[in-house]
């Protein structure tokens, strides 16, 4: 049987070298082109020998040695450091790294093979232990202010990955808010609706005390709370009188309609319950899953009452329009009928601070 060597390079001319000068001896040649690959590959062929260059992008030689003889499957297998532009003491640190043997370039085509087969046969190069543990020292700090090089270069790359990744963000919400923007031009009762729910439920989240993520959730999913009515029949939007049962059905499709539309958002799937669960009822009479009680998205519970707050609050010409006070007091009597208590309780807070504003503005 052939035996495996796999050589670990970057540069394709030293590759095909190495390939032409030991294939025709009768190895099996297999690449890597860094050391991650290289120790991916290693483990996967688990070969006779492996040769490695030691300036490698991502992970040098010495790491990737080092790291190959750690696998327990490999322990044993004999790693051959390759390097050009040798400096003082590389031999040493390539030994201490794991590797059983050094070769400088450029090879030469005659001894090559020769080194080859010595090292497949058994022989190994070795430190004095004093040699050794010098080396293992220096080799350990260098490793440690590698490391820590490429912590910091991780960091600063998943910096600007996140900067890139929030910016791509805010662009596909804006595209989200201008489709709100357009449903509540075409419909003008709606008008300024989705912004008033958001700062009626923010104000309520802020009254829990809810944490600064669950209330940016919150702020995202009670302005996208109606993206549903984007695309249901508009018929019913349009109507400025008391629903049919035909359009009330197709009007009640908005949260389903909603969910769809986003889910396949990954950085709104925290957001989604609000729109697919914002008109489901405590008792479990609401829609389109008729959800009970705590089954409900807390956040979608919030929303709820805001949004319920907002249509009787302002003019929608087939409801009449109810005071701030008066629109409490209709929801304080659903009270875990409609709506979750809790919110309710909040929201009488938020009411209170309401009604003074305005008592002050009126007074002025």
């Amino acid at each position: 049987m052939k035996k495996k060597i796999l050589y670990i390079e970057d540069n394709e001319m030293n590759r095909l070298l190495v390939r032409r000068l030991l294939e025709r001896e009768g190895y099996e040649i297999f690449e890597a082109f860094d050391g991650l690959s290289g120790i991916k590959k290693a483990e996967e062929l688990e070969p006779d020998l492996i040769l490695m260059d030691i300036n490698l992008p991502s992970m040098d030689g010495l790491a990737a040695s080092t790291r190959i003889k750690s696998i327990n499957k490999l322990s044993d297998t004999p790693i051959i450091a390759i390097t050009s532009n040798a400096m003082e003491g590389d031999r040493e640190r390539t030994l201490a790294a794991g590797c059983d043997g050094y070769i400088r370039k450029p090879l030469e085509p005659e001894d090559f093979p020769n080194q080859i087969k010595k090292y497949l046969a058994g022989a190994r190069e070795a430190l004095s232990e004093e040699t050794q543990t010098a080396t293992l020292k220096n080799y350990s700090e260098k490793l440690v202010e590698n490391l820590e090089h490429h912590v910091r270069d991780l960091e600063n790359k998943n910096a600007i990955i996140e900067r890139q990744a929030k910016e791509m963000q805010e662009a596909y919400l804006g595209i989200i808010l201008s489709f709100v923007r357009a449903v509540e031009e075409k419909h003008k009762y709606t008008a300024g609706h989705s912004a008033r729910v958001r700062a009626y439920s923010v104000k309520i989240g802020e009254e829990l005390k809810l944490e600064p993520d669950e209330l940016e959730k919150l702020s995202i999913g009670a302005i996208l709370h109606d993206i549903g009515k984007l695309v249901i029949e508009i018929s019913s939007l349009k109507n400025t009188g008391k629903l049919t049962d035909e359009e009330w059905e197709e009007m009640k499709k908005h949260p389903e309609v909603g969910y769809k539309i986003l889910k396949s958002i990954a950085f709104l799937s925290g957001m989604i319950n609000i729109v697919h669960q914002h008109h489901e009822r405590w008792d479990g009479t609401g829609y389109p899953q008729n959800l009970k009680g705590g089954q409900i998205d807390f956040l979608a519970s919030i929303v709820a009452v805001a949004d319920t707050f907002d249509a009787m609050t302002t003019t929608r010409g087939y409801n009449k329009v109810l005071s701030p006070a008066d629109a409490f007091g209709e929801i304080l009597r659903q009270s875990g009928k409609y709506f979750n208590p809790k919110v309710v309780m909040a929201f009488g807070s938020v009411v209170e601070q309401l009604i003074e504003k305005k008592e002050k503005r009126d007074a002025r």
